[in-house]
């Protein structure tokens, strides 16, 4: 996801640099970019799946699921978020140079945040307790 997202970031300051891009784009950039990322975002998740399940020894098909769903909303959120950070920047009137580590670490803080929500409402919840241990 921080990855992604650095790129997006990277790619509009560029843009907006030269001139090429400005406030009135907003729509049609996050659009643009939102699709760009759900096209890797299919890719990425395609490829999660069989390696999750035929390389992780214990790996359910559901881990496998959840882990590439994962991968697919991260990056299509990585994409916006970086969209929404250069132009709420150059709306607020700030350079957005320093953006992508910013963009990248608050995307990766937010991913891993994401998997596990993601992979509870998939997995659920063991009822034995954390950790399998029993505690009641």
């Amino acid at each position: 996801g921080g990855n992604s997202s650095g790129q997006t970031v990277a790619e509009l300051v560029k843009r907006m640099g030269t001139g090429d891009l400005n406030r009135t784009h907003f729509v049609r950039v996050l659009v643009r970019e939102v699709a760009v990322g759900a096209l890797l975002a299919v890719g990425l998740g395609l490829g999660a799946y069989p390696r999750v399940r035929l390389l992780s020894r214990r790996a359910t098909d559901l881990d496998a699921v959840s882990i590439a769903l994962s991968y697919v909303i991260i990056v299509i959120m990585a994409n916006a978020i970086g969209v929404l950070a250069v132009f709420g920047l150059s709306l607020c009137g700030m350079a957005s140079v320093g953006a992508p580590p910013v963009v990248q670490v608050v995307v990766d803080v937010l991913g891993i945040l994401l998997t596990c929500v993601v992979a509870l409402a998939i997995l659920g919840v063991e009822e034995e307790g954390v950790g399998g241990m029993g505690v009641n």
